[in-house]
Parts: structure tokens; C-alpha cells; sequence
């Protein structure tokens, strides 16, 4: 039997199934969200690190063209030495660079042709710095050396640029993700209420509708209609109600035929014979 119960259950467990899909949808998106996110800190730390290599090979031409103006003496052996500890630090920097890029294959060949430039202006150097008084291998050696720092700077801000667009798409993709989570909430909350509104109404009217035909019925008795029933459809509570409102008529109405009976024996029997017998309604 379904009972009223069941129906309710039932119900419920629509909601529940429709909180369910809510929060697994909304799950799988933050899971995505945060895997976004940790996209985007990634390209963070790549664009600081890309940054701050720009800057110290920048920092490295720099000594190299200040050894190149001092020419010679104490200023120059200075300029000599910062420079070389600078060229040191940009090679370790290299492989700075490819760590943090490691994985990333849409960087890997701009970061193998800074490599190459890089190698380029430090052999530049070591020809000029070895070129003596030769002055036309020292200007080829100078131009070589502005050539691939220029050529390392254009790498560089290519990278830079790469990385930031990489990140403008990361952040609208997090943006439509949240989007998205937003969505499925108010979907989630408005098939909510939907359900419970229309689960309350449902039962509501079916309940009201049932039992005002038990009420119906009751009025027709109390008027002197005893063939009145109530309607016994269904499955459920009010069904088994109307059952057992029916089967205590049936017995009223029983009873009530005796009761008949009884009163035409009774005058039947008296005085005069009178055959007149009492008038029950309707009686069945």
C-alpha cells in the first residue's frame, strides 16, 4: 500500500537527490577551480622568476659595457670582477629558468634560445676581453655582445608576455568557474523549493480533497441519508479511513433495519392489529 508516508519519503528523497547532483556538480567544479588556481600560482612564480632573470642579465651587459668604458686600471679590473660573478650567477640562473619551466613545453624552446643567446654574449665578452689592442675584433667582439643582449631581451619580454596571457586566460577561465558554481547553487536552491512547494501542495490537495469527501458523506448521513459512503480509491491513510467510515454505516445501516423490523413485530402485535409501520429513511 502507498501509504502517505511513502509519499512524503518519496518526495524527500527527491529533494535529496537534487541537493546530491548540487553539491557533486558543485564539487567537481571547485576541484577544477582549485586546480585553476594552482595553474595560475604556478605562472606566478614563473613570471617572477623570468623577471628577475631579465633583470640580472640586463645587470650583466650593464658591467660588461662599464668594463668596456673604463678600458683599463683599478676600475676596470673591478668591472671585470662583478661581471664575471655576474655571468656566473645568469648561468645558474639558466637552469633556474629551466626548472621552473620544466613541464611547460609551450616555453621550453624560448627558454633553450635564451640559453643560447646568453652563451653568445658571455663568448662575445671572453673574444673582446681577449682581443688585446686589436681594435677591429674588439668592435665585432662589442657588436656580437649588443646583438645577442638584445636578442636576449626580446626572448625575455616574449616570455613575460607569454606567461601573463596564459595567466589572463587562467584567471577568465576561474572566473567562469565561479560563474558556473553560482549557477548550479541557484539551480539547486530553486528545484528545492519547487520540489518541497509543489510535494506540499500535491499532498495538501489530495488530503483535502479525500477528506472532504469523508465530510461530504458525513453531512448526507446527518441529513437522513444513510446510503451515503465515502469515496474508497486509493491506496493510502485516508483510503483506509473511508474504508472503515463505510463499514461503520454499513453497520448503522444494519442495525437500523432491525430496528425496523423490531417495530412492525411489536405493532403487529399489540392492540388493534395497527399495521402502520415506523418510516427509517433511506435505509438500505
Amino acid at each position: 500500500m502507498v501509504k502517505i508516508g511513502t509519499k512524503l519519503l518519496t518526495g524527500f528523497l527527491l529533494i535529496a537527490l537534487v541537493l546530491f547532483l548540487m553539491i557533486s556538480s558543485n564539487y567537481m567544479l571547485s576541484y577544477q577551480n582549485i586546480a585553476n588556481e594552482n595553474e595560475i600560482d604556478t605562472r606566478d612564480s614563473q613570471l617572477i622568476t623570468v623577471h628577475s632573470i631579465h633583470r640580472d642579465m640586463n645587470m650583466e651587459f650593464s658591467l660588461a659595457m662599464l668594463y668596456v668604458g673604463f678600458g683599463n686600471g683599478t676600475m676596470a679590473d673591478r668591472a671585470l670582477d662583478q661581471y664575471s660573478s655576474q655571468s656566473a650567477e645568469n648561468s645558474q640562473n639558466m637552469d633556474r629558468l629551466d626548472d621552473v619551466m620544466s613541464g611547460d613545453d609551450d616555453h621550453s624552446a624560448r627558454v633553450q634560445l635564451i640559453r643560447i643567446h646568453h652563451q653568445e654574449m658571455t663568448d662575445a665578452f671572453e673574444d673582446y676581453h681577449n682581443a688585446g689592442s686589436d681594435d677591429l675584433a674588439r668592435k665585432a667582439a662589442l657588436e656580437d655582445m649588443s646583438v645577442a643582449s638584445d636578442d636576449i631581451n626580446t626572448e625575455m619580454i616574449a616570455l613575460e608576455s607569454d606567461i601573463r596571457e596564459q595567466q589572463d586566460e587562467l584567471y577568465s577561465i576561474s572566473e567562469g568557474l565561479s560563474d558556473r558554481m553560482m549557477v548550479v547553487v541557484v539551480i539547486g536552491v530553486m528545484s528545492t523549493i519547487v520540489l518541497a512547494v509543489s510535494l506540499g501542495v500535491a499532498l495538501s490537495r489530495h488530503m483535502v480533497n479525500r477528506i472532504r469527501g469523508i465530510t461530504n458523506a458525513a453531512g448526507r448521513i446527518k441529513e437522513g441519508d444513510l446510503s451515503a459512503a465515502a469515496d474508497e480509491s486509493g491506496n493510502d491513510e485516508i483510503s483506509d479511513l473511508s474504508r472503515a467510515f463505510n463499514q461503520m454505516m454499513s453497520t448503522v445501516r444494519q442495525a437500523a433495519g432491525e430496528m425496523g423490523m423490531d417495530e412492525v413485530e411489536k405493532t403487529n402485535s399489540g392492540p388493534g392489529g395497527n399495521k402502520t409501520v415506523p418510516r427509517v429513511d433511506n435505509v438500505k
